[in-house]
């Protein structure tokens, strides 16, 4: 009942006040239906699923000074992404990093392969030092992890932060 509820409330343009709902509220309570919740308690219901849940409404100013608001698409992807009906339907391209991955030529296989341009490091301290000037084409294929996921989990794998660089 409480998830018909919610439906009512969330229905688009619709303006389904608490005096309403406590009217409905009511109704179904004299219509003998056990285990009627209250208004606060959707309401908690509400917020508890909205933080888990929800998608964020982020406010920004226009260069006219004008207020707009918009959903949060890193909210909406993510949701997406996590859908295993949805997820298993997209491909993914290549990032576009500035020139740090290319296109090589035809690889022995006949296929085009992708390289990314790296240089070597050492840790140094707290950071890493940068060992060479020379660029090296590494093929994507070999990557272990990407930048993101490193720098995230830099802690946890005992290196220094990868966004740290250590001049010598």
């Amino acid at each position: 009942m409480t998830c018909v509820l919610d439906v009512l409330q969330h229905l688009p343009h619709s303006t389904l006040s608490n005096s309403q709902l406590e009217v409905i509220l009511w109704a179904i309570q004299v219509l003998g239906v056990p285990d009627v919740p209250s208004v606060a308690s959707m309401k908690e219901v509400q917020k508890m699923l909205d933080a888990v849940c929800g998608v964020r409404t982020l406010q920004y100013h226009g260069a006219l000074g004008h207020i707009y608001y918009t959903n949060s698409l890193e909210d909406i992807v993510s949701r997406e992404m996590a859908n295993p009906y949805v997820c298993s339907r997209l491909s993914f391209y290549p990032l576009d990093a500035n020139g740090w991955i290319k296109r090589t030529n035809t690889n022995l296989s006949g296929r085009n392969e992708l390289v990314g341009l790296t240089w070597k490091i050492y840790p140094h301290g707290d950071g890493w030092v940068v060992a060479s000037t020379e660029q090296h084409a590494i093929p994507i294929s070999e990557f272990g992890a990407s930048f993101f996921t490193l720098k995230q989990s830099y802690k946890a794998r005992s290196i220094p932060d990868l966004g740290n660089i250590v001049v010598t």
